[in-house]
């Protein structure tokens, strides 16, 4: 793991420290994360809800976000742990910037989201908005309005805020919840579907 670029006017050790632990423990369960890993701290992906953000780039890189007037230091450490854990779960899924398909179905991006989002709770102790879905009715109404948009949908609408809906992670949400479908019929761990396509772990689901 090399760290490309550092967050501004903070102490290079601490993230260095915290990166290096994070790091053995992500390569610990997913041995497919790159060694040589590059990791460049990126505003550009920020969640102002925690403070972090992440993006894998490519299979060799990912970006991760700190705003360093973030109140609650504690809190925010423990959520750029888990913006590690879920961007590199991404690396080894092959759903990065690198590999990224414009013409991939809004459902199948649903639930490659919502597979790295179910790592990072369930090995990052993380509990993000984005994985807290409604009861069963109304999310399978969402998973189905996913299924149903056009190849040019407007993903900032569906994965972060749909104003007509009023509704925030659409797409997250309803993608984890596909993806706990699949892990409670098949019984298998969220590792075991890193190297699954989005189409098989949809039919683990079993919603139609």
């Amino acid at each position: 793991m090399e760290i490309i670029k550092y967050p501004k006017n903070l102490e290079h050790k601490n993230f260095d420290d915290h990166l290096t632990i994070w790091n053995d423990e992500v390569k610990a369960l997913l041995p497919d994360v790159p060694g040589d890993l590059k990791v460049k701290f990126n505003n550009e992906w920020l969640i102002p809800d925690t403070g972090t953000g992440g993006f894998a780039s490519s299979k060799e890189k990912i970006e991760l976000s700190f705003d360093e007037n973030f109140e609650d230091k504690e809190a925010q450490m423990k959520d750029l742990r888990a913006s590690y854990f879920h961007e590199c779960y991404h690396v080894v899924q092959g759903f990065t910037g690198q590999d990224y398909d414009d013409h991939m179905p809004a459902i199948e991006n649903a639930i490659l989201e919502g597979a790295a989002t179910r790592f990072e709770i369930t090995y990052a102790s993380a509990d993000p908005g984005w994985s807290n879905y409604p009861e069963r009715e109304k999310v399978v109404e969402w998973v189905n309005l996913v299924k149903g948009l056009p190849v040019n949908y407007d993903w900032q609408k569906w994965k972060f805020y749909n104003p007509e809906m009023k509704e925030r992670w659409i797409m997250y949400r309803a993608g984890v919840f596909v993806v706990d479908q699949a892990l409670e019929n098949s019984k298998l761990d969220i590792i075991d579907l890193v190297k699954m396509s989005a189409k098989d772990i949809l039919a683990l689901a079993e919603l139609d």
